[in-house]
C-alpha cells in the first residue's frame, strides 16, 4: 500500500517538472539505484563469505592430492607430500631365492585406462645376472593394487572419524604395474639372490618411452604418532576417557585407531583435537594428518608436473557457497540440480568434459564408454539387493589424453556415491 503511494507521488512530481529537471532526476535514480545494487551485492557477498568461513573453519580437510615423481626428485615435495608407502622411498630388497609372487619392480605406464587394460598380464622379455650368472626370463606385468588399498584405508579412518566421504582421484594410482617374474630357467632357482649381486633387466619394447621405473606415489597425508594427554569424563551409566592431542593444524587430523573404539573425535580450536573413548592406557596415538595444499602451491605443482606429462590428481571443490552448504548437509538432494553442482563442483573436469544431459534406463545401453568405479571399494546394500536402473549421462569430451578416462570416471563416482540405486554409465556425444 505504501508503495502504491510512494509511486503515485512520485508520478505526479514528475507531471510538473520541465523536461530538465525530468532529465536530472532520471539521471539521480539511476546512479542511486545502482548504488542501492551494488551496496546490495556487497552484502549478500559478505552474507556468503561469512557463513562460508564459519563452515569451513568447522570442515576437516578433506582436500587430496597425488602426484607421481621419480625418487631422486623426492627433495622438490617433502614439505607437504608423503609416499603412501614409507617403503617405497627404498629399493625393492631382493633376498633369498626366486618367488613368482615377489614384486620385481614397479613401474608408471603414462598410457590411458583403456591402453592399460589391454596391457594388464602382458610378458616381457628379459634377464637376471645373478652372483654373475646369466639367465634369460620372462617377466609379467599387472596393475599393482597396493595403492587402492590405502585408499580403501583412508575412507574407514574417515567412516571412524565420522566425516563424509569425498571420493579420491585415483588417476595416479590407476597407472602403477607390478613386474613379477613368470617363467624361468630352472636354475635360476638355486641362486641366492640379494639386491647387491643382481641385476635386472626388462626389453619393455614399444613401452619404453611411456615407462617411468621405480615411481613413487606422494599424497598430501603425513602418518605420524603424537602423545596425548587424559581427563577423565564420568556419563551417567560408565566412564570415558577424553584424550587431547597438541597439534599444529588440527582441522586436517584423522585418528587411526587400530583396534580402538572412538565414541568422538573433534578438533576444538587450530591446536587441539579431542577423541572421546573407553580405554585410559592410550598414550601414544597414530594420526593421518592431511596437509592444506592453497591455489599457488597448487598453480606451482601442475605446471611443474605438466612438463612430463602427468597430473596432480585431486578431488578439490570449488570454495563456491552451494558446495560449503552442501557439505554441511547431510540431506541428498536428488534432482538434475545436483548432478549439474556435482559437474560444476571441481574445476579440472571443466577442462575434460561438459555434462550434456541424462537419461534412466531398466538396461544397460549398448553405447556406453568406459570407465570404472573409484568408489568399487565401497560395501553397498543396493548392490546387494540386486537389480539396479542405469543412470545415463550424455558427456561431450572436450580434451583427450592419458588422463580423459579417468577424469570422467572420477565425476561419475562422486556421483555414483550419491545415487547409490542406480548404476551410473556415460555415453559420449
Amino acid at each position: 500500500m505504501e508503495m502504491e503511494y510512494l509511486k503515485k507521488v512520485i508520478n505526479d512530481e514528475l507531471k510538473t517538472m520541465n523536461e530538465s529537471d525530468r532529465e536530472t532526476f532520471r539521471k539521480t535514480a539511476l546512479i542511486t539505484y545502482k548504488e542501492m545494487l551494488d551496496e546490495f551485492k556487497d552484502r549478500i557477498e559478505y552474507f556468503e563469505s561469512r557463513i562460508i568461513n564459519s563452515m569451513s573453519n568447522d570442515e576437516r580437510n578433506k582436500n587430496i592430492y597425488t602426484l607421481i615423481t621419480e625418487k631422486e626428485n623426492y627433495y622438490l615435495y617433502e614439505d607437504n607430500f608423503y609416499p603412501l608407502y614409507a617403503e617405497d622411498l627404498k629399493e625393492i630388497e631382493l633376498s633369498g631365492t626366486i618367488d613368482k609372487k615377489q614384486t620385481i619392480k614397479r613401474i608408471f605406464i603414462k598410457k590411458s585406462y583403456q591402453d592399460l587394460l589391454d596391457l594388464q598380464g602382458l610378458v616381457l622379455d628379459g634377464n637376471i645376472i645373478a652372483n654373475g650368472n646369466y639367465y634369460e626370463v620372462k617377466y609379467k606385468i599387472e596393475i599393482d593394487d597396493k595403492y587402492l588399498k590405502q585408499i580403501k584405508l583412508l575412507y574407514d579412518i574417515f567412516m571412524i572419524n565420522g566425516q563424509e566421504w569425498r571420493t579420491v582421484n585415483t588417476a595416479n594410482a590407476m597407472k602403477i604395474f607390478k613386474v613379477t617374474l613368470d617363467k624361468y630357467d630352472e636354475e635360476l632357482e638355486n641362486e641366492k639372490l640379494d639386491s647387491k649381486n643382481t641385476i635386472i633387466n626388462i626389453e619393455y619394447d614399444h613401452l619404453e618411452e611411456y615407462i617411468i621405473e621405480n615411481p613413487l606415489l606422494l599424497w598430501n597425508i603425513q602418518e605420524k604418532e603424537i602423545i596425548g594427554t587424559m581427563l577423565v569424563r564420568p556419563t551417567e551409566n560408565n566412564i570415558r576417557y577424553e584424550h587431547i592431542l597438541k597439534c599444529n593444524d588440527a582441522k586436517g587430523i584423522y585418528i587411526y585407531p587400530k583396534g580402538q573404539k572412538i565414541f568422538l573425535s573433534y578438533p576444538t580450536d587450530q591446536n587441539n583435537f579431542h577423541v572421546i573413548t573407553d580405554k585410559k592406557e592410550i598414550n601414544i596415538w597414530k594420526i593421518w594428518d592431511i596437509k592444506a595444499i592453497n591455489n599457488d602451491q597448487l598453480a606451482i605443482l601442475e605446471k611443474d608436473v605438466r612438463k612430463n606429462d602427468l597430473m596432480v590428481a585431486n578431488n578439490t571443490e570449488r570454495d563456491r557457497f552451494v558446495n560449503v552448504i552442501r557439505q554441511k548437509s547431510n540431506t541428498r538432494i536428488r534432482g538434475e540440480a545436483e548432478i549439474e553442482r556435482i559437474f560444476n563442483s571441481f574445476k579440472f573436469i571443466s577442462e575434460y568434459c561438459e555434462y550434456k544431459d541424462y537419461i534412466i534406463t531398466e538396461e544397460c545401453k549398448e553405447n556406453i564408454s568406459l570407465s570404472y568405479n573409484m568408489n568399487d571399494f565401497i560395501k553397498d546394500e543396493f548392490k546387494m539387493k540386486g537389480k539396479q536402473n542405469y543412470l545415463n549421462f550424455y558427456i561431450k569430451i572436450k580434451k583427450y589424453d592419458i588422463y580423459t578416462i579417468d577424469v570422467v570416471s572420477f565425476v561419475l563416482s562422486e556421483i555414483q556415491y550419491y545415487f547409490p540405486e542406480y548404476i551410473v554409465t556415460y555415453i559420449t556425444i
